[in-house]
């Protein structure tokens, strides 16, 4: 990780720059089982988690390890709430699905 992220003892870490923290331990998942993860996490820990905008994303994307990782965006599409994003060499794509892609979460 850059110098700008920072870990917490919850295993997520902190954008110094955005003030965003992010969660980067579930795995991949549909958007079901996602979304059911996220409402747990936030019961559970009373914190406000989601999936990042395509805007949130990129900004990580500039300074976190990311190679050959897909990401659930909470982005509109057509037959879902959420997008898949993923990168290559270093732009991010877009694409509709309702397979299983990497989850990672954030929080204002």
């Amino acid at each position: 990780m850059e110098k700008r992220l920072v870990k917490n003892k919850d295993k997520s870490f902190t954008d110094t720059k955005t003030g965003l923290t992010w969660y980067d331990n579930l795995g991949r998942m549909t958007p079901k089982y996602m979304n059911q993860m996220i409402e747990i996490m936030n019961e559970k820990e009373n914190q406000n988690w989601r999936i990042p905008t395509v805007k949130e994303l990129k900004e990580l994307m500039k300074v976190y390890d990311h190679k050959n990782k897909d990401f659930w965006i909470a982005e509109k599409a057509k037959h879902s709430n959420y997008v898949n994003a993923y990168s290559e060499k270093n732009k991010i794509y877009m694409k509709e699905t309702l397979l299983s892609s990497h989850v990672i979460l954030v929080r204002d």
